[in-house]
């Protein structure tokens, strides 16, 4: 008897259009993870980069500064001449009064050199032409020599005061000035125009270029705001240098050091008005940020939140070290802290440096 053989198909291994869908579904959500990560990446690889150049570069300038030969720098000066920089800074004349000698800044309060859109800063005696010097934005642009000359990474800038004695009564002439180094990254969006020997040193320094290719290193918004750009133009056609801001206790935005929190006292800045136009109290709270008080200290603010009690419709900021009981109580002759001092970008570094004794 013959038996037929029928075939039989083997069977084949598929993937169904849903199983395809929901693989392409889970590749997707991996690579969105994957792409979250990468900003994360860029920014601790950038904080990290700050650590450590930013320090080297903050040591540096504090080293260098109190030797820096600025009266080479006065119109006319010679070795015999009676004018000094760092010394006539401290009678800084306005309209009759010695103003870093005045009860206005006896209590140790910083003093914010102008710097123009150039990026030049104005050192000593503004009120008076023969006792200033320009210090140009090239030397304090970093790096000032080798290969990546063209590429500055970093900038500094100072503000001044006095260690003084609390007294308003008495004389500040012979009271030690000190300055404080804040060295900040080069804002990170500026776009140089290609081509043609142009760099991002020639952008921020050489004025001979069309004025749509200036640039300055740190760059703040148009009008009233202090809020930086990022991108080295004030935002609106024009070019402004984000200087360091000074904040005065109970004045600008209210802020104040009470204690909302007892179980941490001395932990927290508050009633800060983040919705301020200017946008201070929101540079202020930043993540990071460094804060330098008018004795010298200088704070690291760690978070921002809402604040409580009386002034729940504000906000503080958590800072860390503490601020010693005795340095908030305000009363009259007695080291106290009544301003801070900061820049609008979180800095690299940070330092505070005896100039003159």
């Amino acid at each position: 008897m013959i038996r037929s053989c029928g075939t039989r198909r083997a069977a084949v291994a598929a993937f169904t259009l849903i199983e395809i869908l929901i693989s392409v579904l889970i590749l997707g959500l991996g690579l969105l993870g994957l792409g979250a990560l990468f900003p994360v990446v860029l920014r601790e690889q950038r904080i990290g980069t700050d650590n450590i150049l930013g320090v080297v570069v903050t040591n540096n300038v504090k080293a260098t500064l109190p030797h820096m030969e600025l009266n080479a720098l006065l119109q006319g000066w010679n070795p015999s001449d009676a004018r000094d920089v760092w010394r006539d800074w401290r009678w800084h004349t306005s309209n009759g009064t010695a103003e870093l000698d005045d009860e206005d800044y006896e209590l140790g309060q910083w003093w914010v050199p102008e710097v123009d859109d150039n990026g030049d800063a104005t050192w000593g005696d503004a009120s008076a032409a023969n006792r200033q010097v320009l210090v140009p934005l090239r030397s304090r642009l970093y790096p000032f020599a080798g290969p990546d000359l063209r590429r500055p990474q970093y900038v500094w800038d100072i503000a001044v005061h006095r260690m003084p004695d609390f007294i308003a009564g008495n004389s500040s002439l012979n009271d030690p000035l000190h300055a404080v180094v804040f060295v900040r990254r080069v804002d990170p969006r500026i776009r140089v125009v290609p081509g043609n020997n142009r760099s991002l040193l020639r952008a921020l320094t050489d004025r001979s270029l069309p004025a749509a290719e200036w640039r300055v290193p740190v760059g703040r918004q148009a009008g009233n705001s202090d809020l930086p750009t990022f991108d080295g133009t004030d935002g609106a056609g024009g070019v402004a240098y984000s200087e360091p801001i000074v904040a005065d206790r109970g004045v600008d935005w209210q802020f104040d050091m009470t204690i909302p929190d007892a179980q941490v006292p001395g932990r927290y800045i508050s009633n800060l008005d983040i919705n301020h136009p200017s946008g201070r109290a929101r540079l202020m709270a930043q993540p990071n940020q460094r804060l330098v008080d008018n004795l010298g200290n200088i704070y690291t603010v760690e978070t921002v939140e809402r604040d409580v009690g009386a002034n729940s419709g504000r906000w503080r900021i958590r800072i860390n070290p503490p601020i010693p009981d005795s340095l908030r109580i305000n009363a009259a002759n007695r080291p106290r802290i009544v301003q801070f001092v900061f820049t609008p970008q979180v800095p690299a570094g940070v330092a505070v440096v005896e100039v003159l004794r």
